[in-house]
């Protein structure tokens, strides 16, 4: 994530319950932090933007087979080459050993049980919940599962109410594709079983920032959290099955 000021803006995660992995000067200053859900980088290189960033020691090989695809850079460098997908998502891939990463050491909401879903104490992240997806408004749901499967993401599941979606999964990160307009923004999203009293919660510890969803079922049980990056959180309410 693009931004200006990273403290400032790792101040604000804290209140949503990430904590630091690390922190660096060079060659922008950056912090790395993780709820148990996810890693996030936050990046103050003076760009505003929410992205993917892939690490292997072998990225010449992976490039080149992108490549072969019909992939399109947008940047190209000895470390770092930037693509641009059809969801508008930026996707960096760098060359470097990945082996040292951190990896969470807790669950996605797809790796729940179903008996799990209604228990607030399941959840990793105390004031958010469970990351659910990477939200992507899409102009055409078969499109974009044609350009994500050729990134390497199988179909996990798809449906075409209350409008066509899906969600794909490639053993790192989530994609949620929705072909609606009750959104028009990249986003990060979040499910709880007790969205409201968390709401209540980040209220009392200072988030302000807290709208109710506009979308689909949109009222105090789903709500929309807004980032001192302007990037949009969703926090959407998690039912037992």
């Amino acid at each position: 994530i693009g931004s200006n000021n990273v403290r400032e803006s790792y101040d604000f995660y804290q209140l949503l319950g990430f904590r630091k992995l690390a922190e660096d000067q060079h060659p922008f200053p950056w912090i790395k932090m993780t709820d148990d859900s996810i890693v996030v980088l936050l990046y103050e290189n003076g760009d505003s933007y929410i992205g993917l960033t892939y690490f292997d020691s072998e990225m010449d090989q992976i490039i080149s087979d992108l490549g072969k695809e019909g992939l399109k850079f947008v940047q190209r460098g000895n470390r770092e080459n930037i693509f641009i997908s059809p969801t508008d998502t930026i996707v960096i891939l760098v060359k470097a050993d990945h082996e040292s990463m951190v990896t969470p050491k807790n669950s996605m909401l797809l790796d729940l049980n179903d008996s799990d879903y209604a228990h607030a104490d399941s959840y990793p992240n105390k004031s958010l919940g469970i990351f659910g997806e990477f939200s992507h408004p899409v102009l055409d749901i078969e499109e974009a599962i044609v350009f994500w499967e050729k990134m390497g993401f199988r179909l996990h599941h798809q449906v075409e109410k209350p409008y066509p979606w899906a969600l794909m999964y490639d053993g790192n990160m989530i994609l949620g594709l929705h072909e609606t307009t009750d959104f028009d923004n990249l986003a990060l999203s979040y499910f709880a079983p007790d969205v409201k009293e968390k709401v209540k919660q980040l209220e009392e510890a200072g988030v302000y920032s807290i709208t109710e969803y506009r979308g689909h079922g949109g009222d105090e049980n789903n709500v929309v959290i807004r980032t001192p990056e302007n990037q949009q959180i969703f926090l959407f309410q998690s039912l037992a099955v």
